[in-house]
């Protein structure tokens, strides 16, 4: 205790590094908390009331609480292993020192108070031993206690840990069985689905390679094909043109010799254009290989393509030429190398859009009046003649009158020559323009019926009409009847005289007859090569169409025909009214026999008029109806208001009745005489 005073003295003294100094502090720290457990144990034993009984319980039931702490922290292991394990705190106090604390704060005691306290220590010490192995012994009975209770349950527990240890080892032995028996399988199923795995995607590689040597084996064999197709189409081009040298040539080889190469030709150009068209989207698909991406495939692209444009400028020139030369055979090979192409409905109709845009041209050139004043150098005449240019010249007697001939006289020459110019052109545009548009619509559509694809079996029209919608032949009408019907519109609100000129007619041969005729001429004209027909008993729908364009003039030249019978009609009817006026006696409501004479021979004069033309025949007709129909509501209208008058006058005798020094029959005639009957029926003052 001295020495260890004697350190702690020095410690406190003697200069120490800070690192070291920390580490005695903490070792004296340490000590102090042993020592004062130890006085805490010892002072235990030295209690009054000790009891070894109850001390022994306390240890067994501390060692009981720890036993019951380790079980349960061993089923929580069990069931979450992943949470660490916290070791128990110590149940069991610390063990029993016998020495006793030092007291290293005094530096020197005194020998007498040593030696009492050295003996105070023995007396205690020897009395917690005492009392320690009292405790003891009562440890080991219970000890005993417990072992003789508990013996039987353990040797049970024992004997079932026994079993359970047989079962486990059967269990394991089955495990490390089935552990076999999966490896066997494994060897046996797994293994080889793996390898099946593997060769199928090796396989799916394999058909991948397959398919994509195909599709290109087909490409480039149509490729080399159509090759050699165009070879001999350039060598028979060639041929001919050495054969024939007078012109001709090209065009019997074209036409003929070169219908059958081209058609092939077309066939393989659009299977080569289908297939392209199919890679192209497998190109835009992921995953997916196309050919497209083959260098050898690229490099037939360029030949493939300037193969189809040699073909497409075959195409059109064999169509032009047939158009041209209005040739069934040419015009027949163009259009199959065209549906060959899957190009026929598109073709078919840009050829009708350019006939069509012919046709509004040509008619719109027919009544340009700027060009053909530009043509005839004089402007474009006026309904009436000029005037007189000045008041002096119409006050100069003879000289006046003379220059006024003159001005009426270049007036009508200049009226002349632009009818005899406006007719020329209108025959032109029936006659020559749309005749040779005419024939040419109607081949095509004539070569459109009869030609049918032999291998698909499908007809040419139905494929055009699957764009077109109508005929071309009805096109073509319905465009020639709009646009007459625009421009004969368009040039009579511009000029009253031009108007005059088409409807009603300068001459008896002008105005609407003679367009009439020039139609008519026209229509018999393409009768030859169409089904359009127009006579007095029949006339085709394409006609009627053509000729209601012109109806605007057709009604100015009916009303004019028919003036002179509503002039006749209306005199009939002025003569009635005249007659039935008041003053005049007696009245009539009925036409003479004259006036209807009159009227039937002014009907017969305007129909024998138009007898040439059964649509203005009947126009004729209708309007001469519609005449004798106002004629006849004018008639009952006048009948209504005489027989109103007549009542009028009877109501006014019978009010003056009875007559002086009249009997009653003679009132009774009066009477009947008054009838309106009676009266309408009276004969003329």
């Amino acid at each position: 205790m001295q020495v260890e005073a004697s350190g702690a003295g020095r410690t406190a003294t003697s200069p120490l590094p800070t690192p070291l100094l920390d580490a005695q502090v903490a070792q004296a720290s340490t000590s102090k908390s042993v020592a004062e457990a130890q006085v805490a144990d010892l002072s235990l034993f030295l209690q009054s009331s000790f009891d070894a009984g109850s001390y022994v319980s306390g240890l067994l039931a501390d060692v009981d609480s720890g036993f019951a702490e380790t079980g349960q922290q061993a089923v929580a292991g069990s069931s979450a292993k992943h949470l660490a394990l916290t070791p128990s705190s110590p149940t069991r106090k610390p063990s029993i020192s016998l020495s006793t604390p030092i007291d290293t704060t005094t530096e020197a005691a005194d020998a007498t108070t040593r030696k009492r306290q050295q003996a105070q220590e023995d007396l205690d010490l020897s009395l917690a031993i005492s009392r320690l192995n009292l405790a003891i012994e009562e440890l080991n009975r219970s000890i005993s206690t417990q072992v003789n209770a508990n013996a039987p349950d353990l040797l049970r527990r024992t004997s079932n840990l026994s079993l359970m240890q047989t079962g486990i080892g059967e269990t394991q032995q089955g495990l490390r069985g089935l552990d076999e028996e999966v490896s066997r399988l494994r060897a046996k199923v797994h293994v080889p689905f793996v390898r099946v795995v593997e060769l199928q995607r090796e396989m799916k590689l394999f058909d991948g390679a397959a398919e994509l040597v195909r599709r290109t084996r087909g490409v480039v064999g149509l490729a080399r094909r159509l090759e050699s197709q165009m070879e001999a189409l350039f060598a028979r081009k060639d041929g001919g043109g050495r054969a024939d040298a007078d012109g001709e040539a090209e065009d019997a080889v074209v036409g003929q010799v070169h219908e059958r190469d081209l058609s092939r030709a077309a066939l393989l150009v659009a299977e080569l254009t289908s297939l392209l068209d199919a890679e192209r989207l497998l190109q835009k698909q992921e995953g997916e290989t196309s050919l497209l991406d083959l260098k050898l495939i690229q490099d037939l692209i360029p030949t493939i393509d300037s193969a189809r444009k040699t073909i497409i400028d075959y195409m059109e020139d064999m169509i032009v030429r047939g158009l041209r030369d209005l040739s069934p055979l040419m015009l027949g090979s163009s259009l199959q190398t065209a549906f060959n192409m899957r190009m026929l409905p598109t073709l078919v109709q840009d050829l009708l859009n350019d006939l069509t845009e012919v046709v509004k041209e040509r008619t719109a050139a027919a009544f340009d009046l700027d060009s053909l004043a530009q043509q005839l150098k004089l402007p474009l005449p006026s309904l009436d003649a000029p005037a007189p240019t000045s008041y002096s010249a119409y006050r100069s007697g003879r000289r006046g009158a003379a220059h006024d001939d003159e001005l009426r006289h270049q007036h009508q020459q200049q009226q002349q020559v632009w009818s005899d110019s406006v007719w020329k052109k209108l025959e032109s545009l029936v006659a020559v323009e749309m005749g040779a548009v005419c024939s040419k619509v109607y081949l095509l559509e004539k070569v459109l019926k009869l030609k049918t694809d032999s291998e698909t079996g499908v007809n040419f029209l139905d494929a055009a009409l699957e764009v077109l919608g109508d005929k071309p032949s009805y096109t073509f009408w319905l465009t020639f009847a709009q646009s007459l019907q625009q421009q004969v519109s368009a040039v009579c609100a511009r000029s009253a005289w031009l108007a005059q000129l088409l409807s009603v007619g300068g001459k008896a041969a002008d105005g609407y007859p003679k367009l009439i005729r020039l139609f008519q001429e026209f229509f018999a004209k393409i009768s030859v090569y169409t089904d359009v027909q127009y006579t007095a008993s029949h006339q085709s729908p394409e006609t009627v169409i053509l000729l209601k364009g012109l109806g605007s003039l057709e009604k100015a030249y009916v009303e004019k025909i028919t003036s002179r019978t509503a002039e006749v009609l209306a005199q009939a009817l002025s003569s009635l009214t005249a007659a039935s006026g008041p003053g005049n006696g007696a009245r009539r409501v009925v036409v003479r026999e004259e006036e209807a004479e009159a009227v039937v021979r002014s009907i017969a004069n305007v129909l024998d008029t138009t007898r040439f033309d059964p649509l203005l025949s009947r126009a004729v007709v209708v309007q001469c109806t519609a005449l004798v129909g106002q004629f006849a509501a004018r008639i009952e209208a006048v009948a209504a208001n005489e027989e109103r008058a007549s009542e009028q006058v009877l109501e006014r005798l019978r009010n003056m009745l009875p007559i002086k020094g009249v009997d009653e029959q003679t009132e009774q005639i009066i009477e009947g005489l008054l009838k309106p009957s009676t009266c309408t029926s009276l004969p003329n003052a």
